[in-house]
């Protein structure tokens, strides 16, 4: 049996890829994070004799692969800590909330535990990529990076935008995260870093990642699967909402996308990089600069692939469906 371990909310490419399954005729169970906790008969039994994840339990025995595509949304822990009629201190609706997450997290590790004997696809642990330990791996492998700064000095700040012509970007270390109040929708991306930027800046600031802006001829996503590499081109830098970072998109005039043929060589290091990270599948971000060399940027392993797969008639899901198929065998 396949287990597919997902969330509720926005997960298209999970659904696309259990149609495909559904075509195979494969058997499957999909769980998702926010239902970990309905499951009205699991019990975990440790004792001085005992040590039972098993008995009583509606978790299937008999998996082979499971195929981690996301886990937990826990945005609606605030519909419990924020109803209307509840009113406490933000401060302990912040405490609380960091309580229970925590509380989630540990439960889900013995969860995973249960499925210790099957084949993940891929494994918890492998996803937690680190962008800055990222970049230092494709230095060793010889992939080209950008010039990286993370600094919390405005000194050093100006000294790095300096030397690089008053070209640089910032983003975020970690994830990228999205943002709603009320009906507006907020997402974050990469942004280029200005005069004004730095005029208004305080001597200190939090710590925050910095890097030379790229003169592209056009962005890469590529989605590595099982040892073979799916890209795109993304032609942004031809529009000005799009120029720094494709994914501050334009829905009217949206950029050409093409299939994309990386070299040899760099398949070759990023192959490397991915065995390095323990990852059989993930979407990857590169540049190609107006030298035609081409820049890494980061590694995404529960990236959206649908955007490689549609407009390149890739069939990313069917694939993907497919290994799970294999493995599952």
């Amino acid at each position: 049996m396949i287990l597919i371990l997902s969330r509720e909310q926005a997960e298209l490419s999970t659904e696309e890829v259990i149609d495909w399954l559904e075509h195979y005729k494969a058997k499957f169970i999909r769980i998702n994070g926010e239902e970990l906790t309905n499951f009205n008969t699991l019990d975990f039994l440790v004792s001085n004799s005992t040590i039972d994840s098993k008995s009583n339990s509606q978790l299937p025995n008999d998996v082979k692969v499971v195929w981690y595509r996301r886990w937990h949304f826990f945005e609606n822990l605030d519909e419990i800590l924020f109803r209307n009629d509840l009113v406490i201190d933000n401060q302990i609706v912040f405490t609380t909330h960091q309580h229970i997450k925590r509380e989630i997290l540990k439960l889900s590790e013995n969860f995973f535990e249960y499925f210790g004997n099957s084949f993940w696809f891929d494994k918890p642990d492998s996803i937690k990529i680190n962008k800055l330990n990222l970049l230092k791996i494709a230095v060793k492998l010889n992939l080209n990076i950008p010039d990286t700064l993370v600094t919390k000095s405005l000194q050093s700040l100006k000294k790095f935008y300096r030397s690089h012509n008053g070209k640089i970007i910032t983003k975020p270390i970690s994830d990228v995260a999205s943002l709603s109040s009320g009906s507006s929708y907020y997402s974050m991306a990469t942004q280029r870093v200005t005069d004004e930027h730095l005029k208004n800046s305080p001597k200190f600031f939090y710590p925050s990642l910095f890097q030379k802006e790229i003169s592209k001829v056009f962005e890469i996503r590529t989605f590595y699967l099982c040892g073979s590499f799916y890209s795109m081109a993304i032609f942004s830098q031809k529009d000005k909402q799009t120029e720094v970072d494709f994914r501050n998109y334009n829905n009217i005039v949206p950029n050409r996308n093409i299939p994309y043929l990386l070299p040899n060589e760099v398949e070759v290091k990023l192959k490397k990089m991915m065995d390095i990270l323990n990852l059989n599948h993930a979407s990857i971000d590169l540049i190609k600069n107006e030298k035609g060399d081409f820049i890494f940027l980061e590694v995404n392993p529960v990236g959206q692939f649908g955007m490689v797969s549609n407009p390149c008639n890739y069939f990313l899901e069917q694939k993907l469906a497919e290994k799970l198929i294999q493995y599952d065998k």
